[in-house]
């Protein structure tokens, strides 16, 4: 693995010894669900690992992970990917920043926000855009897994005795010649959870022609047609296949970094 891949993990940290052992457990229950093939082991539970970093054999079919204090392997019969190597790195970033707000007396009435929502959702989250774990302290916000979160309870719900279909364009923080950044109302309300609880805020985009567009502070600034965003990109090739429904919105995806999340009717994310 790149030096630069290593560079990207958060410094290792200490806390309390009863803290550990529940945390050894979210380290391994986070691996388990995004890598169930693979053994994972820890190898010595009293080491000081040092600073927190990910060590593949040069196969990389077996990786040594430095975390919390403790470390441990992962093992598997085909090589890890770089995204997956990505993707172990933002379940690390994740478990490391809240293993240190844990302790930070300082940073108690942040902790509801931190640990809010499925620990999944964060480390998907953390893959798509690790800013938030990036922080020193907890400033937030995670507008990624606040959109995961709002699709996921729209999934659980009905407007109007049918199934929710919605959708989400989050405004990327890449430069985008072909779109202004979004002035965010003054009355502007966070794409959050909380949206859920209006009922007619399920009426306010359909998810395959409309999409909530969300600003880079994470506040819903304006409903947008999905065809007309993509329409500088109508004649570009994806880089990857992608369904005939949602060509287009992928192809609104192709600059700016922007993250398109969709909400179907048959209640597939």
């Amino acid at each position: 693995m790149s030096d630069g891949l290593q560079d990207t993990m958060p410094k290792q940290t200490t806390t309390a010894p009863f803290i550990d052992g529940l945390y050894g457990k979210l380290v391994e229950g986070g691996i388990g669900y995004f890598f169930p093939s693979a053994k994972f082991e820890l190898l010595d539970p009293a080491l000081d690992a040092g600073d927190c970093k990910i060590m593949p054999t040069s196969d990389g079919s077996l990786l040594s992970l430095n975390w919390l204090g403790s470390q441990y392997s992962l093992t598997r019969d085909e090589p890890f990917s770089e995204a997956e190597l990505k993707l172990l790195t933002s379940i690390g970033a994740v478990l490391d920043f809240r293993y240190r707000m844990i302790v930070d007396v300082n940073r108690a009435e942040q902790r509801f926000e931190l640990f809010r929502g499925l620990p999944e959702d964060r480390y998907v989250s953390a893959y798509i855009d690790g800013a938030p774990y990036a922080q020193k302290v907890w400033e937030g916000p995670d507008r990624v897994e606040d959109a995961i979160e709002v699709l996921r309870t729209s999934s659980l719900s009905t407007y109007e005795n049918r199934r929710i279909s919605t959708g989400v364009l989050l405004f990327g923080k890449d430069p985008d010649p072909c779109h202004e950044l979004p002035v965010t109302p003054s009355d502007a309300l966070r794409y959050s959870p909380a949206l859920n609880s209006i009922r007619s805020f399920y009426r306010l985009c359909d998810g395959l022609q409309t999409l909530a567009l969300v600003d880079q502070n994470g506040f819903l600034v304006e409903i947008i047609e999905v065809e007309e965003w993509a329409l500088p990109f109508s004649d570009t090739n994806l880089p990857v296949p992608s369904p005939a429904r949602y060509h287009t919105h992928s192809a609104a995806t192709l600059c700016g970094g922007h993250v398109c999340m969709i909400l179907g009717e048959s209640g597939q994310r």
